[in-house]
């Protein structure tokens, strides 16, 4: 079979035509979402399966909504930064506020040994408005900090929080906007290669696609394996996080929580967020 495809067209929107018109994507995270709008916005036929009854019920829900540039992997930080003119200036109708925030970002460690030059060594992925601070100007921006304990301090002024709700719901907006279609409740129990497309048969019935798309995060597997697709030791685990009541902070104001920067270990550790009357 040979494929005629239009070079004018933007690199995605030729992928889509390439690859065929009709796409199955499993999962209804912001992985999940955020494909099936931009496929379906370029013309493809897309039906997004999720196995919750809700979209967005595991990581993207509990997600600390945090767009950090200087933090994680080098390609991470790249990706990040790549990523803000989207927030800038998202597709039209896609959101009626803005998506982004100012959040400073503190972050700090208890060891003076901490490899800070192999975090920031890499010019294309180090923001430039990552500084560093002495710990007693860094409690006094972020009052959580605890100057006994603490050895080493920066500050990240060019840190924003996300409206990760809206985000999400932009997409899910784009996505049906685009003729896409979301099923929920609906669990994969086997795909099947047949021919040139798929065979995708869920609890809601059977589907054929062009291509289908795992975006089920860590349960990646567990749709690959349903595939016929040799896992690569993805494992749902439980997170370790809490809420801990604003009270618990000597003259913490709930009515100003916005004003407090996130903490973060420079290790990546922990981090700690206000939210509200609470901290994450």
């Amino acid at each position: 079979m040979s494929i005629a495809i239009d070079r004018s067209l933007d690199p995605l929107r030729r992928y889509c035509w390439a690859m065929g018109d009709r796409v199955v994507i499993v999962g209804g995270g912001i992985a999940g979402v955020s494909a099936a709008a931009f496929l379906a916005d370029r013309g493809a036929e897309v039906t997004l399966v999720e196995r919750e009854p809700t979209l967005a019920y595991h990581t993207t829900g509990r997600s600390a909504a945090q767009w950090i540039v200087n933090y994680g992997h080098p390609a991470t930080r790249r990706l990040t930064a790549s990523s803000r003119d989207f927030f800038d200036h998202p597709p039209p109708g896609t959101a009626d506020s803005p998506l982004l925030c100012e959040r400073p970002v503190v972050m700090v460690s208890d060891s003076p040994d901490t490899p800070v030059d192999d975090q920031f060594a890499d010019p294309e992925s180090a923001a430039p408005s990552m500084e560093p601070v002495p710990v007693a100007e860094a409690a006094e921006l972020c009052p959580m900090v605890d100057i006994t304990r603490t050895s080493i301090a920066f500050i990240d002024h060019g840190s924003m929080e996300i409206d990760v709700g809206a985000l999400h719901q932009g997409f899910v907006r784009m996505l049906r906007g685009a003729g896409g279609t979301i099923t929920t409740a609906t669990r994969v129990d086997a795909a099947r290669p047949k021919g040139d497309r798929w065979t995708v048969e869920t609890t809601g019935g059977e589907i054929v696609a062009d291509v289908l798309v795992n975006a089920a995060g860590a349960w990646g597997d567990v749709v690959a394996a349903a595939a016929g697709i040799t896992p690569i030791g993805l494992q749902p685990r439980r997170r370790t996080a809490f809420m801990v009541p604003g009270s618990a902070m000597p003259g913490f104001d709930a009515a100003r929580s916005h004003e407090w920067p996130m903490l973060i270990d420079l290790a990546h550790r922990w981090y700690v967020k206000p939210d509200g009357a609470q901290f994450l």
